[in-house]
């Protein structure tokens, strides 16, 4: 559920005018910043040094230097996702639900004995497998969430969504 995986999706820095694409990056798994304010020089010179692609609905932001800038076109999250999907291997290089929604940082399996003492007790009793962000110090585990997002994945891109592996928790 909670996959190991090593460098696996794409680099994106995203501004202040494309959050909610943001945090759909890292459902599907990419690396993707966010920066809420920061110069466009700043912004384009991070994503150079870096190696992402910055992300932005600034149409001068996005003109300035097309190397390094994508211009989101929509104000719809599923046209904007679309939109890179056309750009970029988003799919392809996709591993889902590896990514902390919250800080970005990757997952890690922990163990349900790890778990225990910080989840809700039902979640504990009815789950497992759990994600733990060493970043952030959150738990994440599958629950009707997961497939909501899933379900929304399929609905902008189709069936071919990648799933991910699902390994049972270490010393569940």
């Amino acid at each position: 559920m909670f996959p190991e995986v090593a460098n696996a999706g794409m680099k994106f820095l995203v501004d202040s005018t494309a959050g909610k694409l943001c945090r759909w990056l890292r459902v599907l798994g990419h690396d993707a910043d966010y920066v809420s304010s920061a110069a466009p020089g700043e912004m384009l010179g991070r994503a150079r040094r870096e190696g992402r692609r910055l992300l932005t609905r600034n149409r001068s932001l996005g003109e300035r230097d097309p190397r390094v800038a994508t211009t989101i076109e929509s104000d719809h999250l599923a046209d904007q996702l679309r939109q890179l999907g056309r750009t970029y291997p988003i799919l392809d290089e996709a591993a889902p639900f590896t990514r902390c929604l919250v800080c970005n940082g990757r997952f890690e399996s922990v163990s349900r004995a790890r778990a225990r003492n910080r989840v809700p007790p039902y979640v504990y009793q009815t789950q497992k497998a759990f994600g733990y962000c060493p970043r952030c110090d959150r738990f994440y585990w599958q629950a009707t969430h997961w497939e909501a997002m899933r379900a929304r994945l399929e609905h902008i891109f189709g069936p071919g969504v990648p799933r991910g592996r699902s390994p049972e928790a270490p010393g569940g």
